[in-house]
């Protein structure tokens, strides 16, 4: 009995000692989490039909921009800004 747990202190501590090793356990229990709750992927990545500039990812909206006398910029929502 005593020889068995001599063992298995030698193992972690080699586990310890070697960063390789470590890696190989995370990922053989990171392999054995995903194959018992993983599933397939729910969305698919389908490829758009055409370009799309960056300006077509920016809402259009009206807006009111404020420049103060020491130059500070600030943009606000033209609905927001009746509202003040």
């Amino acid at each position: 009995d005593l020889a068995k747990i001599e063992a298995e202190i030698a193992d972690l501590e080699d586990i310890l000692a070697k960063p390789e090793r470590q890696r190989a356990i995370v990922h053989d229990e990171l392999k054995e989490l995903a194959d018992k709750y993983g599933d397939d992927r729910r969305p698919r990545i389908i490829p758009a039909d055409g370009d799309v500039a960056d300006e077509d990812l920016i809402a259009r909206e009206e807006v009111v921009v404020t420049i103060t006398e020491t130059g500070y910029a600030k943009r606000t929502k033209s609905d927001l800004y009746r509202s003040q």
